[in-house]
């Protein structure tokens, strides 16, 4: 069958669980957040890299997050951002604020590096003082039945979101038995332009964005277990 080169091996596989855990931005019920952002360096373009460059290390702002699935196919995501400022305001357009994304892309492994387009789901979310208060970007192209939390910790912000299985199958067709998984953060600190100023904060990524020249082939990618 065709094969895509993966950036990490082994692949990793989706922890299977009983029921999806409550979307409402605690994370008590994650058992770990084993995959971490490391830093900047991963940007989505080079012409990022001036951004880039103003990341002072974990301390500044760091990413942890985890993914797992239900017996129904539904994936849950869970993602912690710890950061030594927030910037938030209500009813400003997330990408303009402190935030993160989570994508997934869903299609068969053969169509991965071929086009951008295709089965999948992406969220990007900002943090609110309340579940309630989740600042949610481009509400209407998210899918019916996907979940998103985002919301204010003592030390930052926590994401989560379940994504319904059938988003993730074609219609009618088998369940998906791998996909990919995109995280980032989009932060902002103390003396950079105000929220709603246009897009000056800094990007860290778990992976390299796919659709920029710096990815990875297979970047980002799960398995089921």
């Amino acid at each position: 069958g065709h094969r895509v080169p993966l950036a990490r091996r082994p692949r990793p596989r989706l922890v299977p669980v009983v029921s999806a855990p409550k979307v409402d931005g605690r994370l008590d019920e994650w058992p770990a957040l084993p995959y971490v952002c490391p830093s900047p360096a991963q940007g989505p373009a080079t012409d990022d890299a001036p951004r880039q460059a103003k990341w002072k290390g974990p301390d500044d702002t760091a990413v942890r997050f985890a993914v797992a699935r239900a017996r129904a196919g539904d994936l849950s995501a869970a993602i912690e951002v710890t950061a030594d400022s927030i910037r938030t305001v209500p009813g400003v357009d997330a990408w303009d604020q402190d935030g993160v994304a989570f994508g997934v892309d869903a299609r068969p492994v053969a169509q991965w590096e071929t086009s951008t387009q295709g089965r999948g789901v992406y969220l990007f979310a900002s943090p609110g003082e309340t579940l309630a208060d989740t600042i949610v970007w481009g509400t209407q192209w998210v899918p019916s039945g996907v979940e998103v939390a985002c919301v204010k910790t003592p030390k930052g912000y926590a994401f989560e979101a379940r994504i319904p299985g059938k988003h993730l199958s074609a219609e009618g067709g088998p369940a998906w038995e791998a996909l990919r998984v995109y995280v980032s953060n989009y932060d902002f600190d103390e003396g950079e332009p105000a929220p709603g100023r246009g897009h000056t904060g800094t990007y860290i990524n778990w992976m390299p964005a796919w659709d920029k020249d710096e990815r990875l082939p297979g970047s980002g990618a799960f398995v089921r277990k």
